[in-house]
């Protein structure tokens, strides 16, 4: 049933004065016992509303005994004014006020210095004032063990019949061990009068959760829109990833809206893997999968069971199409109960940068589209836009996206405005890898013009950076092929090879090889490469000269099978060339 229907219930229970059972069922979280509070609170003004004039709201949780349970509804019980409220102390100060009250607390106050015998008889001679009230246990699921389902309904029908009490019972009963769910589904026909099933919408459950919590209009909204689109419908776990999004806010201002706007869409999803495994993709899944599109295609083999697929279309839809080092952090602090501002900071600054790039992105396909959309368009207003474009995020923008404009400025006979546009906007890549690469460029099919070629080659060989030789082997190893590295180490003499790795010990090593053998399976190899390898292989058989042992070490690294694949391969290419 939805909010409204179990409202409605709610209303019409309050409003008879017979004697009557409702139970009202749910998943955890979903807001029973909210909703109960807010539709007493609505209707508890006015004889006409509420039919009877006391009210008890008892909680089982820990709960051993029928005893217990008396006593918890003498204590706990109110007038009909506060219906839907707990006992605190304003509540208790407005009771005291009630003769009756009072003298029930303070005779419970009392015998209950003189021991538990006397105390349970006079809870048990003082519960027959319970009568004609309205009382409401919640927490069923989460009683005592020693208080049995089956005597807890018992007595609920004797509220009920004898005591001629409306007695509401909020439930979760998948959270119900499973003697106690057997016994609460034999008695459930025979005490309960009408048995709601409460499913609000996910939207429904959101909309309680938020109202009232603390948070700015927006990241509310982003938490509401979040949590609706992957169907979570518990409202403990709405409040938890507000939280989490309240927590990580302030360390993002002054970044890009877009930056928040994407670490809450992490925030909710592993959030909610955190908070409810049962229900949500797993941590695992979530974190082992690079991309969920390419996965959803790539399952013609079948790998990936139907759970994991729905998995992959639900966040795919959602929007988070793959894992990164930032989303495994935000997902760390989601564990620890805390974001360590510095790793936020830091991954923050990546996604604003990003977000700058996909507005430039965007600003120059407006600038292409405004001037192609109709053929009014002013020569001036379009030039000038794809001038501002370039003047203004020239450093987001590859040479590729850069070329054509150059281009259209020189057809157009503003070779003057195109050069000023082109000597403006190279400056602003240095220090980018392989930002004035023409062969790149060329892929794309532009067309450069030869003074264009030559201006670009200027920029691109002060841009190279020039690393010490020591420093060439461990960058190889992160970058086995970038051109700058693999040819500037191709220009090490031997000797420096020799010296580096007979000085490199431990770890350092181990990242050494790797760099210099990563290439033992490469069939086509560039020149460049191929001089690392042999100057490699020369500077083993100088190191392997020293001792059998040195020797016996080498050999394992695989280069001089690598070598005799090379010239096997060119003697062959000489032999087809001749």
């Amino acid at each position: 049933m939805s909010v409204e229907q179990v409202t409605s219930q709610i209303d019409r229970f309050l409003k008879s004065p017979d004697p009557e059972v409702l139970c009202i069922r749910g998943h955890w979280g979903t807001g029973k016992t909210y909703i109960w509070q807010t539709a007493a609170k609505a209707l508890r003004e006015g004889k006409d509303k509420v039919a009877l004039d006391q009210y008890a709201y008892v909680s089982l949780f820990g709960v051993n005994s029928i005893n217990q349970l008396r006593s918890q509804i003498l204590q706990n019980t109110l007038p009909r004014a506060q219906i839907g409220e707990l006992v605190t102390s304003d509540t208790l100060r407005s009771k005291l006020n009630s003769l009756e009250s009072g003298v029930k607390r303070g005779f419970l106050g009392m015998v209950g210095l003189a021991g538990d015998g006397m105390f349970e008889a006079v809870v048990s001679g003082l519960s027959v004032m319970v009568s004609k009230q309205i009382i409401c246990f919640d927490d069923l699921e989460r009683k005592g063990p020693d208080l049995r389902t089956g005597d807890f309904l018992g007595y609920v029908n004797f509220l009920a019949q004898e005591r001629k009490c409306k007695v509401v019972i909020l439930l979760n009963e998948e959270a119900l061990q499973d003697a106690d769910l057997s016994e609460f589904s034999d008695y459930l026909e025979k005490v309960v009068d009408v048995s709601l099933k409460f499913a609000p919408t996910p939207m429904q459950t959101v909309d309680i959760a938020l109202e009232g919590a603390e948070g700015s209009p927006e990241l509310k909204t982003m938490i509401r829109d979040r949590c609706v689109h992957l169907g979570i419908d518990n409202i403990r776990v709405v409040w938890k990833l507000l939280r989490y999004a309240r927590e990580i806010e302030p360390m993002l201002k002054g970044y890009k809206p877009a930056v928040l706007n994407s670490v809450v869409s992490t925030i909710v999803l592993m959030g909610w893997a955190h908070l409810q495994p049962k229900f949500a993709p797993t941590k695992l899944f979530l974190t082992t999968r690079q991309n969920f599109y390419a996965d959803i295609v790539g399952n013609r083999d079948g790998k990936y069971s139907a759970k994991e697929i729905e998995w992959m279309q639900l966040v795919r839809n959602y929007g988070y199409m793959h894992t990164d080092d930032f989303d495994i952090a935000l997902l760390r602090g989601i564990e620890d109960g805390y974001f360590n501002s510095d790793i936020v900071k830091q991954h923050a600054t990546e996604l604003h940068q990003r977000a700058e790039a996909d507005e430039a992105a965007l600003r120059l396909r407006r600038a292409w589209r405004n001037m192609y959309d109709d053929f009014s368009a002013d020569a001036d207003k379009s030039l000038a836009e794809f001038s501002d474009c370039i003047r203004s995020n020239g450093r987001f923008y590859e040479l590729h996206n850069v070329i054509p404009i150059i281009n259209m400025f020189r057809d157009l006979n503003r070779n003057d405005e195109g050069d000023k546009l082109l000597d403006a906007y190279l400056p602003m890549r240095k220090g980018i890898k392989d930002a004035y690469s023409l062969t790149d460029t060329g892929l794309f099919g532009n067309k450069i013009d030869a003074d264009v070629a030559e201006k670009i080659r200027g920029f691109e060989k002060d841009a190279k950076p020039v690393f010490p030789s020591d420093e060439l082997f461990l960058l190889l190893a992160d970058d086995g092929y970038d051109r700058d590295i693999t040819q500037q180490l191709s220009q090490v003499p031997v000797e420096d090879y020799v010296r580096v790795l007979e000085t490199t010990t431990g770890e350092e090593l181990g990242i050494v090889r790797r760099a210099l053998t990563q290439y033992n399976q490469l069939s086509n190899p560039t020149p460049a490469i191929q001089k690392i390898i042999r100057k490699t292989g020369v500077a083993l058989t100088r190191i392997g000269e020293g001792s059998e042992l040195r020797r016996y070490k080498v050999r394992g690294w695989g280069i001089t099978e690598k070598i005799a694949q090379l010239d096997a391969a060119a003697a062959q290419d000489a032999k087809n060339a001749g």
